[in-house]
């Protein structure tokens, strides 16, 4: 596979500079200037020329990896005045700040989806799957606290660590491949372990090594779920507490 790193994400940061070993590591990738010193200050919608400059020189086997800057805060920051849809009028947390705070996460949400269907879109004509997932969530305002935002493990809430998992198949795709696209249906509600996704796309591209584990790819038969620990407890839907 040809592969390509297309991030928004700055490749150095308070963070670590995990995007630019991984960016490194591909055959070409992509950093807007802005992201380059350290504070992203772009929308994310900025990566959409850049993948369009990729897919027209595309090699027979192409794995690309878009990495968004998303809703983090300040959620006001990460969408364009035309994408301001939700108003503090539309939500209903206890507190005016929280209304506002709220519509803005919201409204970067809106944006978000945006973005992705224009991603979407960019491979509709080709044999092409495309899996968007988070790192982690957002808590805004909810469970009675006055916080927005992502904290520590021993702070943190349900709404921070249960995040979206998404598969989108091409029709050509879906064509060629229908037992892939039962095997994603399949595995819609089986608890998982972003650690693990790997995995499944190793599973999906039908790439076999020895460290590949059937058990841990959630679109595999033999897949079993494993123990998921939360501030050292196991997690579960059931029990977590907001």
């Amino acid at each position: 596979y040809h592969t390509v790193w297309i991030s928004n994400q700055s490749p150095i940061s308070f963070w670590g500079s995990h995007d630019k070993i991984y960016a490194e590591r591909c055959d070409e990738n992509f950093f807007p200037e802005s992201a380059k010193g350290g504070t992203t200050k772009d929308f994310d919608g900025i990566l959409i020329p850049a993948l369009d400059k990729f897919l027209a020189s595309a090699h027979d086997k192409n794995f690309y990896v878009v990495h968004l800057y998303g809703a983090h805060p300040a959620y006001s920051m990460r969408y364009p005045k035309a994408f301001e849809k939700f108003t503090a009028a539309d939500e209903d947390k206890p507190t005016a700040e929280g209304r506002k705070i709220a519509a803005e996460y919201d409204n970067a949400i809106f944006y978000g989806d945006y973005v992705l269907d224009e991603i979407f879109k960019r491979f509709e004509d080709k044999t092409a799957l495309v899996i968007y997932i988070s790192d982690h969530g957002q808590e805004v305002f909810e469970g009675g606290r006055e916080f927005a935002g992502h904290a520590s493990e021993e702070t943190g809430s349900r709404s921070m660590i249960e995040i979206p998992m998404l598969v989108w198949t091409s029709e050509k795709f879906r064509e060629l491949y229908p037992e892939k696209v039962s095997a994603i249906a399949a595995a819609v509600d089986r608890p998982y372990r972003t650690d693990f996704i790997i995995h499944a796309v190793l599973d999906l591209l039908d790439i076999r090594t020895q460290s590949f584990k059937p058990e841990k790819s959630i679109v595999n038969e033999k897949f079993s779920p494993a123990a998921r620990i939360y501030n050292g407890k196991p997690y579960s839907l059931e029990k977590q507490g907001g």
